[in-house]
């Protein structure tokens, strides 16, 4: 469920922008929390931009996107936050994505 906050709305900002259809070549994304986006939005920036969407965090994916919310609600996280933490997985924000989408590298 896409979350109400003050965060710019990922597919709106890509729109305006403009995803990179080689930006995220390579790379594999999972997402987990309450981000500005629906799911299905996110997958399908993520295939737009080249890169894969993976469902859960596995030895393959690159990059977890999530929010603060995760880390100051009760002081609890998301199992996929906690094994992404665990494996070694970079954990980034929805802005960092948008800006790795967004990226062109001319």
């Amino acid at each position: 469920m896409a979350h109400e906050s003050a965060l710019t709305n990922v597919v709106e900002a890509a729109a305006v922008i403009g995803v990179n259809p080689d930006a995220l070549r390579g790379v594999r994304v999972a997402i987990t929390g309450h981000l500005s986006t629906p799911r299905k939005e996110f997958e399908k920036l993520i295939a737009d931009a080249g890169g894969v969407f993976d469902k859960t965090v596995t030895y393959g994916t690159t990059y977890l996107c999530s929010n603060l919310d995760w880390t100051n609600t009760n002081g609890g996280t998301s199992s996929k936050f906690d094994k992404a933490k665990k494996m070694g997985v970079k954990i980034i924000s929805e802005a960092k994505l948008l800006e790795m989408m967004t990226k062109n590298d001319e």
